[in-house]
C-alpha cells in the first residue's frame, strides 16, 4: 500500500510547528488516493472545497518522493505498493 506523507498542517490548521503524518492508502491513482485522504481526513475536504461545499481535489497534488513527479499529469498512471507520495498544497501551482 502506498505511503502518503501529509504535512501536519493540513491536518491542523492550528498546528504551525513543522512536522508530517504518514498515511497508508490502498488506493492506487491520483483521484482515488485523494478520495480516500477526504475521507479519511475530513479537514483536507473543508480547507479548499468547492462551490458545491465537497472537496475539491485540483486543490492538492501528489509528488513521488523518489523522483518529485507530479502525479496530476498522469492520473492514470498505477503506483506501486511501496511507494511515497507527497501531499502538497496546489493553490497557485
Amino acid at each position: 500500500m502506498p505511503v502518503v506523507v501529509i504535512p501536519n498542517c493540513f491536518l491542523n490548521p492550528q498546528d504551525h510547528a513543522p512536522g508530517f503524518t504518514d498515511c497508508r492508502v490502498v488506493s492506487r491513482v491520483w483521484a482515488e488516493i485523494l478520495d480516500e485522504l477526504f475521507r479519511e481526513y475530513p479537514v483536507l475536504g473543508t480547507r479548499f472545497d468547492s462551490v458545491n461545499g465537497k472537496p475539491a481535489p485540483r486543490w492538492f497534488d501528489l509528488f513521488r518522493e523518489v523522483n518529485d513527479e507530479d502525479l496530476r499529469f498522469t492520473p492514470d498512471l498505477v503506483l506501486g505498493e511501496d511507494e511515497r507520495l507527497a501531499l502538497v498544497n496546489a493553490v497557485g501551482c
